[in-house]
Order: structure tokens, then sequence, then C-alpha cells
């Protein structure tokens, strides 16, 4: 039994760090692909949020906002796809993301059914998400200082 409580604690072991090593890394590049995606299809005339993103800023005319906010977004995939620049591309992002929130403030209708804050529209879900985005953007920027993106270890003793 202890022969195999062993084995099985070894492997755990293996298993957690190959994901430390992967986890980072895959999270930049999935948020890089998130807003190159994101970006193209407001650089397309396709994404969903035009509207709601043209309600939010009306002082800027949506054919200037919304292609503007694609290009914006294609270029913190695109350093965040080769990591470069990774604190004034984290700046991007994190200001790209308090104008998403900032629908909350400025377009309460669009955001909560009836008023609401407990029950969110299409829409508000759509915004809300961005905490997972924002979450993601701080882990990548606990990296800025190191070479490497793998998770920092721990005690290995354990």
């Amino acid at each position: 039994m202890s022969s195999l409580l062993h084995t099985v604690a070894r492997f755990d072991r293996r298993v957690v760090d190959a994901m430390s090593v992967m986890a980072l890394p895959l999270l930049r590049i999935s948020l890089a692909i998130t807003y190159l995606w994101f970006g193209a299809l407001k650089l397309v005339g396709a994404s969903p949020v035009e509207d709601l993103v043209a309600r939010t800023v009306p002082i800027v005319p949506r054919r200037y906002l919304v292609p503007l906010l694609g290009v914006w977004e294609m270029v913190i995939g695109v350093a965040l796809l080769l990591r470069v620049a990774l604190r004034p591309t984290l700046l991007l992002l994190f200001l790209q993301l308090i104008g998403t929130f900032l629908t909350f403030a400025v377009r309460p209708r669009d955001m909560f059914q009836r008023g609401n804050p407990l029950l969110l529209t299409k829409d508000g879900e759509f915004v809300l998400k961005n905490l997972v985005l924002l979450s993601a953007g701080l882990a990548i920027g606990s990296t800025a200082r190191r070479r490497h993106e793998d998770v920092p270890s721990a005690d290995r003793s354990a």
C-alpha cells in the first residue's frame, strides 16, 4: 500500500510540475488569440458588440471607434503572442478592460435585467467575463521580471 501511495504521489508531482510549466504560456497564448479574434471581428465589421461599444462611447463616431478598438485589441494580441513589450501591452490591456467595465456605469440598462444588479443581460454577461481576462493579465504580468513563464515552484518536499 505504501508503494502505491508513493507511486501516486510521484505521478501527481509530475503532473503538477508539467502544469506549472505550461499554465502561464498557454494562458498568454489563449489571451492573445482572444484579443486577436475580437479585434479582427471589429476591423471587418462583424463584432456582435459594435452597438454596445458605440452606445458606451457616443462622443466618438462609431465608424472610427470600433475599428480603432479593433486595432488596439489586435496590437495587444500580437504583442502577447510574441511576448514583446509586456509592460506596455498589459497597460493597453488593462485600459481596454477598464473601458469595457465602463458599460456598467454608462449603460446599466444594457447590463442588468429590469435594473436588478443580480440579473445580468447577455451584454452584462459578456462584459462580466472580462474579470477572467483581467485575472489572466495579472497572472501574465507576474512574469514580467522573469525570463521564463513557468509558475515558481513551491517547496518540493511536500
